[in-house]
């Protein structure tokens, strides 16, 4: 099974990243991302690239999908 992409979910569900390190949760705006990296972009991807504006962690964070 392929990885989900930004242009499967966008309207679909909502993405939420919670980081690896504080625990902090936030909700990720699908359609900015989808502008910026594209509809074929892998969600598993944004793990690493996602960064926690709380507490600044390097480790990542864990990306979820949610329903609307």
């Amino acid at each position: 099974m392929d990885p989900a992409t930004l242009g499967s979910v966008f309207r679909n569900y909502k993405l939420s990243a919670t980081c690896n390190d504080c625990g902090r949760s936030k909700e990720l705006d699908v359609f900015k991302l989808k502008n910026r990296y594209g509809d074929a972009f892998e969600i598993p991807r944004l793990n690493k690239m996602v960064k926690c504006s709380e507490c600044g962690s390097p480790n990542g964070c864990i990306v979820q999908l949610g329903n609307l």
